[in-house]
């Protein structure tokens, strides 16, 4: 799985977990249909100008999108 694909399950599972402690219950799978319906485009979008997709700890806070980030560890290819 690359790392876009780590981040952007991530940051899924984190609005999942805050949706399902709003409501009380887990939102389940449409939940998930629904955020991809919703997000994907716009999580696409705002990876590919973060600085996360060049950064060593985006497995960790890449879900963030941060454009600044004091923790960014340049990648070494």
């Amino acid at each position: 799985m690359n790392e876009f694909m780590k981040a952007q399950k991530k940051c899924i599972e984190r609005d999942k977990w805050l949706e399902g402690c709003k409501i009380e219950s887990d939102p389940g799978v449409e939940f998930i249909m629904d955020w991809i319906a919703n997000n994907a485009e716009k999580f696409r979008e705002s990876w590919d100008i973060s600085l996360c997709k060049n950064c060593l700890s985006s497995t960790v806070c890449g879900f963030e999108l941060k454009q600044d980030c004091i923790k960014y560890i340049a990648l070494t290819k």
